[in-house]
Protein backbone atom coordinates (compact mmCIF):
# COMPACT_ATOMS: atom_id res chain seq x y z
CA UNK A 1 0.00 0.00 0.00
CA UNK A 2 1.00 3.88 -0.48
CA UNK A 3 1.70 6.05 2.22
CA UNK A 4 -1.20 8.35 3.10
CA UNK A 5 1.19 11.08 4.05
CA UNK A 6 5.31 10.90 5.08
CA UNK A 7 6.96 12.43 8.04
CA UNK A 8 8.69 15.69 7.42
CA UNK A 9 5.94 16.23 4.85
CA UNK A 10 4.06 19.98 5.58
CA UNK A 11 0.35 20.65 4.73
CA UNK A 12 -2.40 22.92 5.72
CA UNK A 13 -5.06 19.42 6.25
CA UNK A 14 -5.87 17.15 9.58
CA UNK A 15 -7.95 14.25 9.20
CA UNK A 16 -10.39 11.91 10.87
CA UNK A 17 -10.47 8.04 9.78
CA UNK A 18 -13.90 7.43 8.60
CA UNK A 19 -13.17 4.31 7.39
CA UNK A 20 -10.50 1.93 7.07
CA UNK A 21 -7.49 1.50 9.27
CA UNK A 22 -4.10 2.52 8.89
CA UNK A 23 -0.86 1.95 10.58
CA UNK A 24 1.80 4.76 11.71
CA UNK A 25 5.70 4.53 11.44
CA UNK A 26 8.59 6.42 12.24
CA UNK A 27 11.46 6.60 9.65
CA UNK A 28 15.02 5.62 11.18
CA UNK A 29 17.95 6.12 9.78
CA UNK A 30 21.07 3.65 10.63
CA UNK A 31 24.59 5.02 10.81
CA UNK A 32 26.46 1.97 9.52
CA UNK A 33 29.85 4.42 9.14
CA UNK A 34 31.04 1.94 12.50
CA UNK A 35 31.02 -1.10 10.61
CA UNK A 36 32.46 0.31 7.39
CA UNK A 37 36.18 -0.41 8.99
CA UNK A 38 38.72 -3.20 7.55
CA UNK A 39 38.45 -6.01 7.39
CA UNK A 40 34.38 -5.04 7.17
CA UNK A 41 35.00 -3.13 4.27
CA UNK A 42 35.71 -5.61 2.12
CA UNK A 43 32.79 -7.48 2.96
CA UNK A 44 29.98 -4.57 3.13
CA UNK A 45 28.78 -5.75 -0.42
CA UNK A 46 27.86 -9.52 0.97
CA UNK A 47 25.96 -8.16 3.94
CA UNK A 48 24.11 -5.16 2.25
CA UNK A 49 25.83 -2.48 4.76
CA UNK A 50 25.99 0.96 3.58
CA UNK A 51 27.16 4.20 4.86
CA UNK A 52 23.55 4.93 6.38
CA UNK A 53 20.01 3.45 5.54
CA UNK A 54 16.80 3.61 6.25
CA UNK A 55 14.26 1.80 8.17
CA UNK A 56 10.52 2.41 8.74
CA UNK A 57 9.45 1.31 12.68
CA UNK A 58 6.07 0.85 12.96
CA UNK A 59 4.90 2.43 16.07
CA UNK A 60 0.51 1.34 16.09
CA UNK A 61 -2.54 0.58 14.16
CA UNK A 62 -5.71 3.20 14.09
CA UNK A 63 -9.08 2.67 13.02
CA UNK A 64 -12.56 4.69 12.21
CA UNK A 65 -12.32 7.76 14.44
CA UNK A 66 -8.48 8.61 14.67
CA UNK A 67 -7.17 11.48 14.08
CA UNK A 68 -4.29 11.72 11.47
CA UNK A 69 -1.92 14.77 10.98
CA UNK A 70 -3.67 17.10 14.08
CA UNK A 71 0.11 17.51 14.80
CA UNK A 72 0.53 20.18 12.14
CA UNK A 73 -1.83 22.52 14.24
CA UNK A 74 0.46 22.23 17.34
CA UNK A 75 4.09 21.14 16.54
CA UNK A 76 6.93 23.88 16.11
CA UNK A 77 8.05 22.57 12.71
CA UNK A 78 4.12 22.58 11.08
CA UNK A 79 5.51 19.20 9.50
CA UNK A 80 3.79 15.92 9.90
CA UNK A 81 5.38 13.80 12.47
CA UNK A 82 4.68 9.85 11.38
CA UNK A 83 4.51 8.27 7.83
CA UNK A 84 0.71 6.65 7.70
CA UNK A 85 -0.01 3.86 5.36
CA UNK A 86 -3.25 2.38 4.46
CA UNK A 87 -3.94 -1.04 5.67
CA UNK A 88 -7.36 -1.87 4.85
CA UNK A 89 -8.65 -2.28 1.64
CA UNK A 90 -10.13 0.65 1.25
CA UNK A 91 -9.83 4.10 3.69
CA UNK A 92 -12.09 7.22 3.50
CA UNK A 93 -10.56 10.91 5.47
CA UNK A 94 -12.56 13.80 6.11
CA UNK A 95 -10.20 16.38 5.80
CA UNK A 96 -10.19 19.48 6.84
CA UNK A 97 -7.97 22.36 6.62
CA UNK A 98 -5.78 24.76 9.41
CA UNK A 99 -7.98 27.91 8.43
CA UNK A 100 -11.85 26.11 8.92
CA UNK A 101 -9.80 24.15 12.16
CA UNK A 102 -9.39 27.71 13.46
CA UNK A 103 -12.85 28.96 13.50
CA UNK A 104 -14.16 26.04 15.67
CA UNK A 105 -14.84 26.80 19.00
CA UNK A 106 -12.25 27.14 21.75
CA UNK A 107 -13.53 24.29 23.39
CA UNK A 108 -12.48 21.74 20.15
CA UNK A 109 -9.13 23.10 20.16
CA UNK A 110 -8.68 22.53 23.78
CA UNK A 111 -10.05 18.92 23.27
CA UNK A 112 -7.60 18.17 20.09
CA UNK A 113 -4.58 19.85 21.99
CA UNK A 114 -5.26 17.49 24.75
CA UNK A 115 -5.86 14.41 22.10
CA UNK A 116 -2.57 15.22 20.42
CA UNK A 117 -0.43 15.41 23.54
CA UNK A 118 -1.70 12.32 24.56
CA UNK A 119 -0.52 10.38 21.28
CA UNK A 120 2.32 11.90 21.42
CA UNK A 121 2.99 10.90 24.95
CA UNK A 122 1.97 7.45 24.56
CA UNK A 123 4.06 6.87 20.76
CA UNK A 124 6.94 8.16 22.00
CA UNK A 125 6.52 5.77 24.74
CA UNK A 126 6.25 3.03 22.21
CA UNK A 127 8.66 4.30 20.24
CA UNK A 128 11.82 4.21 22.60
CA UNK A 129 10.61 0.77 23.91
CA UNK A 130 10.92 -0.59 20.59
CA UNK A 131 14.71 1.24 20.01
CA UNK A 132 15.67 -0.08 23.44
CA UNK A 133 14.36 -3.54 22.13
CA UNK A 134 16.37 -3.15 19.21
CA UNK A 135 19.54 -2.38 21.44
CA UNK A 136 19.99 0.76 19.21
CA UNK A 137 22.02 4.12 20.81
CA UNK A 138 20.46 7.43 20.27
CA UNK A 139 20.42 10.21 21.44
CA UNK A 140 17.28 11.06 23.50
CA UNK A 141 17.29 14.90 22.76
CA UNK A 142 16.34 14.04 19.23
CA UNK A 143 13.43 12.22 20.58
CA UNK A 144 12.16 15.72 21.65
CA UNK A 145 11.85 16.90 18.08
CA UNK A 146 9.64 13.74 16.83
CA UNK A 147 8.68 15.62 13.25
CA UNK A 148 12.16 14.12 11.40
CA UNK A 149 13.71 10.93 10.85
CA UNK A 150 15.95 9.55 14.02
CA UNK A 151 19.71 9.06 13.46
CA UNK A 152 20.45 5.77 15.37
CA UNK A 153 23.84 3.82 15.84
CA UNK A 154 23.14 0.55 14.57
CA UNK A 155 25.91 -1.70 16.18
CA UNK A 156 23.80 -4.18 16.98
CA UNK A 157 21.71 -4.04 13.71
CA UNK A 158 22.96 -7.58 12.36
CA UNK A 159 21.58 -8.81 15.47
CA UNK A 160 18.11 -8.55 15.20
CA UNK A 161 17.81 -9.71 11.29
CA UNK A 162 16.53 -12.87 11.53
CA UNK A 163 17.42 -13.41 7.50
CA UNK A 164 20.89 -13.05 8.28
CA UNK A 165 21.87 -14.93 11.19
CA UNK A 166 18.75 -17.66 11.61
CA UNK A 167 19.64 -21.02 13.11
CA UNK A 168 17.88 -24.28 11.73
Amino acid sequence: NDYFMKEGETSDNVYILFEGTCQFSKTVVFNDAEKMKQPLEGCKDIYGLKQSSIENINICNVEKGAFIGEEILFNKSKQYEYNVQVTSSKAVFLTMNKWKFSILPLGVHKGVRNLYQEKLAKNLRIFKTILQTKRLQYNPEHLEDIGGPLVVSSKEKLSYRPNLHSRS
